[in-house]
C-alpha cells in the first residue's frame, strides 16, 4: 500500500483537468465540481491543466486560466459565468512543454479528470503510472478498451450483453464500399453515425437515408480514424453508476433520460441547454432495473474497470429490449450529472463521494 502523509497532514490531491481534445470543457465542469465538494479540512488540492496545444498549467491559477482561454460556445453552463480571479501571476501559474513528473510524484494521490482523447482513453493512465502514486479510476487497458466503443461492445457482446446490430469502418474505407457495406449490414436507412473513439456526443449524427450517409462519416472522423455505424433504437437512456469500494461494489439505484430531439443526445443538450429530464431511481421495470444493473456490473468487470464507472444502457421503446451502449470510466462529475447523482440516491452526499473514490485509490496501492 502506498504511504500517504502523516497522521494529522492533509492528503494531497493533484487534480488534473483540460486536455487537447473536444471534450475540453467539459472536463474544466466536472474538475470544478470535484474541487469544490472535497473536504479543505482533509485535502490540499494541487491543480494541473493541460491546454489545447497539450502544455500543462500547474498552480493554484491553473483552472481559471484555462477557463478563460476556453471557447465560450463551449463552456457548460455551470461554468459559463465563472468570476475571473484577481490575479495570476508568479506562484500563481506555471507553463511547461512537459508534465513535472517530480512533483506529481509527490502526491498522496492523483485525480485524472481528463475526458476524451489524451485522458480518458487510457494515456493519461500510463504516464501516471511512472508517478508509482495512487491514481483515482480505472487502469490504462479498462480505460483504452472502454474509451473505443466498437472494442467495448466486442467484449460486451463475448459475455453476453447485447448491443445494437452495427459495423465499423476505418478512414481508408471508399465511399462506395462502405455505403455497399451499410445496405448490406442493415437493408434500411435510420442509423447512428459516430466515431469509434470519442465522447459527449461530439460528431453523431442520425442519418434517414443514403445521401446523408457520407456527411455523416465526416462528421465522425473529425474527431476519430474509425467510425461506428449502428441501427438506430428508439429508446430511453439507463444509467448505472457503480463505486468500487474495499468490500465490494456499490450499484446504484438506476438512472433515465429522454434522448434529445432527434432522437440522439448532443453536446449542447448535454452540458449547454440543459433540461432536468433525469429521473432517478428510474421508473423502469424491476425486472428490466434488476437485469441492466447485472449486466453492468458484467461489463465493468469484463472490461478491467477499477475504482468507479458509469454505464450507459438502451431500453428499446418497442420490445423493452436492453442495449449496452457505451462505458465512461470518467463520467460527467458536475452534481446534476447522471453519475453524483444516482450516488446521492444511494445514499453518498458529494462530499462522501469524493471520500470514498479517493479512499479506495490510495486503498489499494500504487499505480497499477
Amino acid at each position: 500500500m502506498a504511504s500517504v502523509g502523516v497522521a494529522g497532514e492533509l492528503i494531497r490531491i493533484g487534480i488534473i483537468f483540460g486536455g487537447r481534445g473536444p471534450e475540453h470543457e467539459a472536463s474544466l465542469s466536472s474538475a470544478k465540481a470535484v474541487m469544490d465538494g472535497l473536504d479543505g479540512s482533509r485535502y490540499r488540492i494541487e491543480q494541473f491543466g493541460i491546454g489545447k496545444s497539450g502544455e500543462w498549467l500547474s498552480g493554484p491559477s491553473a483552472w481559471y486560466a484555462l477557463v478563460r482561454a476556453a471557447d465560450p460556445d463551449l463552456l457548460p453552463a455551470t461554468i459559463r459565468n465563472t468570476p475571473q480571479v484577481p490575479f495570476v501571476g508568479k506562484g500563481h501559474l506555471e507553463v511547461s512543454a512537459i508534465p513535472d513528473l517530480q512533483r506529481l510524484s509527490g502526491l498522496d494521490c492523483i485525480f485524472p479528470i481528463v475526458d476524451g482523447v489524451g485522458g480518458e482513453d487510457g494515456s493519461l493512465q500510463g504516464l501516471l503510472s511512472y508517478t508509482g502514486r495512487p491514481i483515482v479510476g480505472s487502469p490504462l487497458l479498462a480505460a483504452a478498451q472502454g474509451y473505443n466503443k466498437w472494442t467495448a461492445k466486442q467484449l460486451a457482446v463475448a459475455v453476453g450483453v447485447p448491443v445494437a446490430n452495427g459495423v465499423s469502418a476505418r478512414e481508408e474505407t471508399g465511399a462506395c464500399e462502405l455505403c455497399e457495406m451499410v445496405k448490406s449490414k442493415f437493408g434500411h436507412w435510420d442509423l447512428v453515425v459516430k466515431p469509434a473513439s470519442c465522447g459527449s456526443s461530439f460528431g453523431v449524427s442520425r442519418i434517414r437515408g443514403e445521401a446523408e450517409l457520407q456527411p455523416a462519416v465526416e462528421a465522425a472522423l473529425a474527431y476519430d480514424n474509425c467510425v461506428l455505424i449502428e441501427e438506430y433504437i428508439a429508446h430511453t437512456e439507463i444509467f448505472v453508476a457503480i463505486l468500487q469500494k474495499r468490500n465490494g461494489l456499490l450499484v446504484a439505484p438506476t438512472a433515465s433520460d429522454r434522448p434529445g430531439k432527434e432522437g440522439v443526445s448532443t453536446y449542447k443538450d448535454k452540458y449547454i441547454e440543459i433540461e432536468p429530464s433525469l429521473e432517478c431511481p428510474s421508473a423502469i421495470d424491476p425486472r428490466i432495473n434488476a437485469e441492466v444493473r447485472a449486466m453492468a456490473v458484467k461489463v465493468f468487470e469484463t472490461l478491467g474497470c477499477s475504482g468507479f464507472a458509469r454505464l450507459d444502457f438502451f431500453l428499446s421503446s418497442e420490445c423493452e429490449k436492453l442495449y449496452f451502449n457505451e462505458v465512461n470510466t470518467m463520467p460527467a462529475m458536475a452534481p446534476y450529472c447522471a453519475f453524483p447523482t444516482a450516488m446521492r440516491v444511494a445514499g453518498l452526499s458529494y462530499t462522501q463521494l469524493m471520500d470514498e473514490i479517493i479512499a479506495y485509490a490510495i486503498g489499494t496501492g500504487v499505480a497499477r
